[in-house]
């Protein structure tokens, strides 16, 4: 029984045979990003401050919605123009 149960403990050492971590594969992850994840981690982010963060975010980004927004409606109404005045 000892001697089935030490065969159990060799095969699992944690060797590797042979590493998966390919280019090309969806897990891939090189160096860079392994360092840039673990200094990510590293940084310690209040809630309030992941908040903050998030909320200047989309105030950054909202003027450019509501351009793309007022392109889009002014696409849509100069097509409607078209319609009614030119071919209806």
């Amino acid at each position: 029984m000892a001697d089935k149960r030490r065969k159990q403990e060799e095969e699992l050492d944690d060797r590797t045979v042979a590493d998966m971590n390919v280019e090309g594969m969806p897990w891939y992850r090189d160096a860079e990003t392994k360092k840039r994840d673990k200094e990510r981690a590293e940084l310690k982010v209040t809630q309030s401050e992941r908040r903050a963060m998030m909320k200047g975010a989309f105030a950054a980004m909202l003027p450019a919605f509501f351009i793309g927004l007022g392109i889009f409606c002014l696409a849509f109404a100069l097509i409607m123009l078209y319609f009614r005045f030119v071919i209806g």
